[in-house]
């Protein structure tokens, strides 16, 4: 047994391990508590007291419904200028000054529910404060960085009147937005955010409230709208670039959409959907008082202006409309009026028609003198409308735009043939010199079953030639063999890169779009081809491609934006210029194809005289008719500058013109071509030879490598892409001179004789003996 005082002793030790034992569970229990204060109490409160103070800031000076339209009239009106940044173009309107507000009651029930429908249908229903659920957003926003914006109707209102969102907003940007949001949830009612939505909702065409919309597209106070007129409002607002004004065939097809949802919902009755939707809603005429010069290139502008500060994170709309900015473009204003006048004198001319020989501001029409002195006036079915853009070739600035020159309308035809070639250059190796054969042929046609066969505009075919030939001279039996080659979708493709926003690659087109079918717009041709003019270079504005494989660049109408201080916000400059510049492809297959389009020795010997399309310095040029002769076209360049025309009727119908299209727009391309060049004395030059492009002698019509008896011409090459086979084509042949015929064994020697012959592909024999050629 153990002894008392060895009891006593574990007694002992067992008091003092549980003290020690405590004392470390103390220990640890207040460094336990600590943890937590530092790691959760702390960052708890912080984040808390951060969400607290991030709310009263930014609700402290939230103002009232028409406090919020007072400060957006604030800043002043935003004025378009001319590239001298001296001639206003454009005055925006603050076309909500003045205006009454708005209560709900006094507006028809389904400009409500049309608003609802496309915004936030269950608005009315689902809105309420509740600051559990905001605390729980802001926190949330602060921990795991920016929530996505508010989609409900009282976010769209902070962003759009109160609080605009940048591109990529920031944690206090968020914040700020949640705290706005819930703040006016509130103050106020779902039916008086409602209110507020549509007294301020931005309409498009500087149109902010639904009173000023209804005056500015119909004509008439809100609350006499009519349901079909309600619907073509309620659709804009989540997508302003689609109002009637600027984009009436988009703006009617939103129009039914949401004639269809106030349908699904049953907002309306059947009956009233059949007559609304039957109804071809009536839109005022889009006038402007303050908006007299060139107002298709002052609408482009704009537009374009909104892009650039929207890409800075800022509202670009409410900037361009209230922001009180300078805005100066890329017009040339004494260009604008001589292209102008010399596509308005010669429309006159060619129509039998005296016009005054002025420009639109008074002044003398110098391009006009540069249009053929002794114009033949056509008897009927001259053309009467046109559209003309020019372009900076070295920065894509557009310097002219007359006419409708953004509208995806006109049927491209012989403006495709340079993309066809360009297509064989790139994806086959094919040169200038390869034999290509201007022959009757047939190809598949638009339906199975259907044969299409290309005829040339002269009726005549020229047999096997070379490419630079068939190309120089735009003819259409050969790009439709280069086509069927390469495949049309390739080369739509390759289109789409280049320059065009248009014709899709889905397989709906066939290679009758040569010559008809299809639509771009002259903008988009016209800058295509200034990516030739650059051997390869687009140059412009980096924007957001339509849809993939197509342009990232467009081109330029905005120079400088400057905000009411003077501050420049925006400037297209040297810098600007380099940094948006992109290579499309190889300068040296850019360089063949201008040197062939710029063959103008080539182009009078095939087709005769076509002096209409030169100038007097290196410039390459397209020109023909599309559409069975509905539209006429025109585009060229030189190194400096590019340049699109395009003529037709306003009725559609087909133009009398010559079979070439030269009484068409090249009169007027050439005139303001010329001009052009010569008021600014720009030097006569030729495109840089690239070093990879070499000359060397090929065999004439065949392209080959020479065979000692064939004729031979010079081309330019890509290294590499040169001919590397011999020529068989060519044959130098003994005939009996008497008989001409094949000389025999009996043939005296005295009437031999070596004659050379071109023997013709199997394909081209047919042809070249229905022709009597040798």
């Amino acid at each position: 047994m153990a002894s008392v005082a060895q009891i006593i002793r574990k007694r002992r030790n067992r008091k003092s391990r549980r003290r020690v034992q405590q004392a470390n569970n103390r220990r640890w229990l207040i460094l336990s508590a600590v943890i937590v204060i530092l790691l959760v109490v702390i960052p708890a409160g912080v984040t808390l007291g951060g969400a607290a103070w991030l709310y009263a800031d930014a609700v402290h000076n939230l103002p009232s419904p028409e406090q919020s339209v007072a400060a957006g009239l604030a800043s002043g009106q935003t004025e378009l200028y001319d590239s001298s940044g001296n001639t206003l173009l454009f005055t925006a309107q603050n076309n909500t000054d003045g205006q009454s507000w708005l209560k709900l009651d006094t507006l028809p029930s389904y400009v409500l529910q049309a608003t609802l429908v496309m915004e936030d249908p269950t608005f009315l229903q689902a809105t309420t404060f509740d600051p559990l659920s905001t605390f729980s957003k802001m926190w949330r926003n602060i921990l795991i960085g920016p929530l996505s914006q508010d989609a409900t109707l009282t976010g769209r209102l902070v962003r759009n009147v109160i609080a605009p969102l940048p591109d990529n907003p920031s944690i206090d940007d968020i914040g700020r937005e949640i705290a706005l949001v819930a703040e006016i949830e509130r103050r106020y009612t779902p039916e008086q955010i409602l209110e507020w939505h549509l007294n301020t909702n931005y309409y498009g065409s500087e149109a902010y409230g639904i009173e000023s919309a209804a005056e500015i597209y119909f004509g008439k106070h809100a609350k006499d709208l009519t349901l079909d007129e309600t619907a073509m409002l309620a659709a804009i607002p989540l997508a302003p670039q689609y109002n009637p004004f600027d984009n009436e065939l988009a703006a009617r097809g939103r129009q039914k959409d949401v004639l269809r949802a106030l349908r699904t919902a049953n907002n309306i009755t059947a009956d009233q959907f059949d007559q609304a939707s039957a109804t071809v809603t009536p839109l005022q005429t889009a006038t402007d008082s303050t908006q007299q010069i060139a107002p298709e290139f002052t609408v482009y502008a704009r537009r374009q202006a909104e892009d650039i500060l929207q890409t800075q994170g800022r509202d670009g709309a409410r900037l361009v409309t209230r922001g009180g900015l300078k805005i100066v473009t890329t017009l040339d204003l004494d260009l604008y009026y001589q292209s102008e006048c010399a596509m308005r004198i010669y429309l006159a001319r060619i129509a039998g028609n005296a016009v005054p020989q002025t420009t639109l501001d008074g002044q003398p029409c110098q391009a006009a003198l540069y249009l053929p002195p002794n114009t033949t006036a056509l008897t009927d079915a001259a053309p009467d409308n046109g559209q003309l853009v020019l372009i900076d070739a070295a920065t894509g600035e557009i310097k002219s735009m007359v006419g409708a020159t953004t509208t995806v309308d006109k049927q491209p035809g012989p403006t495709l043939f340079p993309f066809v070639y360009f297509t064989g250059f790139i994806r086959s190796s094919d040169s200038a010199a390869k034999m290509v054969l201007d022959i009757p042929s047939t190809f598949p046609g638009a339906a199975e079953g259907l044969i299409y066969t290309p005829n040339n505009p002269d009726g005549k075919f020229r047999g096997p030639i070379n490419l630079r030939d068939a190309m120089a001279a735009g003819l259409l039996p050969p790009a439709v063999q280069i086509a069927r080659e390469q495949g049309l979708d390739n080369v739509l493709r390759i289109a789409h890169r280049i320059g065009l926003n248009s014709l899709g690659e889905d397989g709906r087109y066939d290679l009758s779009l040569l010559e008809r079918g299809g639509a771009v717009s002259v903008m988009d041709m016209t800058y295509a081809y200034s990516v030739f003019a650059s051997l390869g270079d687009m140059h412009g504005l980096r924007s957001t491609p339509i849809g993939q494989g197509y342009r990232q660049v467009n081109p330029v109408a905005i120079a400088r934006i400057e905000d009411a201080d003077g501050n420049v916000l925006w400037n297209y400059d040297a810098d600007q210029v380099q940094l948006n510049q992109v290579l499309i492809f190889p300068h040296g297959v850019g360089y063949i194809v201008d040197n062939i389009l710029a063959d103008q020795e080539t182009r009078r010997n095939i087709l005769g005289d076509t002096s209409i399309l030169e100038l007097p310095r290196t410039s390459a040029v397209v020109n023909g008719l599309a559409g069975d002769a509905t539209g006429s076209w025109t585009v060229g360049f030189t190194p400096q500058l590019v340049a699109g025309v395009h003529l037709d009727r306003q009725d559609g119908a087909k133009m009398a013109l010559d079979s070439l299209g030269l009484q068409g727009a090249a009169p007027v391309w050439r005139a303001v071509m010329q001009y052009a060049h010569d008021r600014d004395n720009l030097p006569p030059t030729d495109w840089d030879r690239p070093d990879d492009v070499v000359q060397m002698g090929v065999c004439d019509k065949s392209g080959l490598l020479p065979n000692s008896v064939c004729p031979v011409r010079n081309d330019w090459f890509v290294a590499g892409r040169a001919p590397t086979q011999t020529d068989t084509f060519w044959q130098s042949v003994e005939i009996n001179s008497q008989t001409r015929q094949l000389a025999t064994a009996n043939t005296p020697r005295e009437l031999k004789t070596s004659t050379l012959y071109f023997i013709p592909p199997p394909e081209a024999q047919e042809w070249w003996q229905a022709n009597n050629l040798p």
